[in-house]
């Protein structure tokens, strides 16, 4: 059924939050269709959408907005604080592996000490 697969929707880090909004808001659309007798809970969308996201990030949002929307932009400036910290750790791995090479490289050719 449409619904356990919306609260069994899972953001993978493959996946950019934009990806999965996307496809959570398909299938909440979806619902909408199919049971127009009620419709579900803005507060149940919003804790269903959120239970998708990766548990760390869970976590780190204690308040809750109202809104999809609001939720979106919190978990995209997440995901964008990660990607920059990932970025900056590959920038200094490149620096310190250069050191490292020219450390074993010097102790291969005798250290300059003879």
């Amino acid at each position: 059924m449409i619904i356990d697969e919306l609260m069994d929707l899972r953001k993978t880090q493959s996946m950019s939050v934009r990806e999965y909004s996307r496809a959570f808001r398909k299938l909440n659309r979806y619902i909408t269709f199919i049971d127009e007798s009620e419709p579900i809970p803005e507060t149940d969308c919003v804790r269903m959408y959120k239970s998708g996201m990766p548990i760390e990030w869970q976590i780190e949002k204690c308040c809750v907005p109202r809104h999809i929307a609001g939720l979106e932009r919190q978990f995209e400036l997440i995901e964008r604080v990660e990607q920059e910290d990932e970025a900056l750790r590959n920038r200094r791995r490149p620096a310190r592996d250069n050191k490292n090479s020219n450390a074993s490289r010097s102790r291969e050719n005798g250290g300059g000490h003879q």
